[in-house]
């Protein structure tokens, strides 16, 4: 488990969790990859999922 702290907006919710899949898809190991971001509102946490699938050219939910 690792814990991210930082001020907001610096990429701790959509930026890291999308390097960190990166690094396991070119390790072999994306499909067994799971990342877990919480967010203190279902509001944000769909706002931030549209964002990261947007980011990487992905239908929410698909992938």
């Amino acid at each position: 488990v690792i814990v991210v702290s930082g001020e907001t907006g610096c990429g701790k919710t959509t930026q890291l969790p999308q390097y960190i899949l990166e690094s396991e898809i070119e390790s072999g190991r994306g499909a067994f990859c799971n990342i877990i971001c919480t967010q203190p509102r279902r509001i944000s946490a769909m706002a931030v999922a549209e964002r990261v699938a947007a980011e990487r050219g992905e239908q929410l939910g698909e992938s």
